[in-house]
């Protein structure tokens, strides 16, 4: 998947998970290093392997790339917070799935 892809997906599962059109990555740094090792550890067989401190600063790399909204994406994340509409011109995505998409709708809902 292309990183446009990625952003284009992150853009709107945004839309769905966060409470404003701000993104802040900011508090990844102040994860529970011991909880994420405990709650990794059942994915990694070798847990002496598991570098948490690595974990969070790739973690915060990638967000912080993939959350780089551009022009358009962020448009079409104001529209959605702001003017309660899923605007899919502003997305490169079927806009009909977009449009009818449950957890957008639900979102909406719990907006107004």
């Amino acid at each position: 998947m292309s990183i446009k892809q990625t952003q284009t997906f992150a853009t709107i599962y945004f839309c769905m998970s966060a409470n404003n059109n701000k993104p802040d990555i900011s508090k990844i740094k102040d994860f529970d290093i011991n909880k994420i090792q405990q709650e990794l550890q059942q994915f990694i067989r070798n847990s002496e392997k598991l570098d948490p401190k690595l974990i969070i600063e790739n973690t915060y790399i990638f967000l912080k790339k993939i959350l780089k909204f551009n022009e358009k994406q962020q448009k079409f994340i104001d529209a959605f917070f702001k003017e309660n509409q899923i605007l899919p011109k502003l997305a490169d995505i079927d806009g009909v799935k977009l449009k009818q998409h449950p957890a957008l709708l639900h979102k909406l809902r719990k907006e107004k």
